[in-house]
């Protein structure tokens, strides 16, 4: 609440004004839901006066009301568009396996018999048609979306060290000792 808002309230509180209907408290309530505040409210209403107001928002509860609102706003929004996205999906997988089947068989005769005609408008016969084919794979498999992981540190190299990973040859000489004692 503004210092003004609490101003008027507490007036209003001290005064012999009468509360607002509550037929009138659910049409002011609608202009809060849609963002107005008490100010804004009273401007589009000279005949009441902002302590009414702001004792028909305290009194309605509006602030924890229209909270509640947005609340199954958003929520319900949410269930509503996942349940579209699922059901577009199922659409789209329903139209491919429809294109698979109608044109796969051309495809697998093709590839059986290597007569051009079997594929109808169902062919790669331009670069730009091949890149395409290439780009759809690509996003049907992922190979679309590139990372890269970038490094920040020091690399530090001993001369001599990489002399420490070595087997000394009498390590080596026992190792194919074991090797080849296992294959017998």
């Amino acid at each position: 609440m503004t210092e003004g808002e609490l101003f008027a309230y507490n007036y209003w509180q001290n005064s012999t004004q009468p509360p607002l209907a509550a037929s009138l408290n659910a049409k002011l309530f609608q202009l809060y839901l849609n963002g107005k505040k008490c100010e804004d409210i009273r401007r589009l209403n000279p005949a009441i006066t902002l302590g009414q107001i702001v004792a028909a928002r305290v009194e309605g509860d509006w602030d924890r009301r229209r909270d509640d609102h947005l609340d199954d706003l958003l929520n319900e929004t949410s269930k509503r568009v996942q349940q579209s996205t699922l059901e577009t999906a199922t659409l789209v997988c329903d139209m491919l396996a429809v294109a698979n089947v109608e044109h796969g068989d051309k495809l697998q005769r093709y590839l059986q018999t290597g007569d051009a005609r079997e594929l109808g408008d169902f062919k790669i016969d331009s670069i730009s048609n091949l890149k395409t084919t290439i780009e759809i794979l690509q996003k049907l498999t992922g190979q679309d979306r590139q990372s890269t992981v970038k490094h920040q540190g020091e690399v530090m190299y001993s001369p001599g060290a990489d002399k420490k990973m070595m087997p000394t040859p009498e390590e080596a000489k026992t190792v194919l000792k074991l090797l080849i004692g296992m294959k017998k």
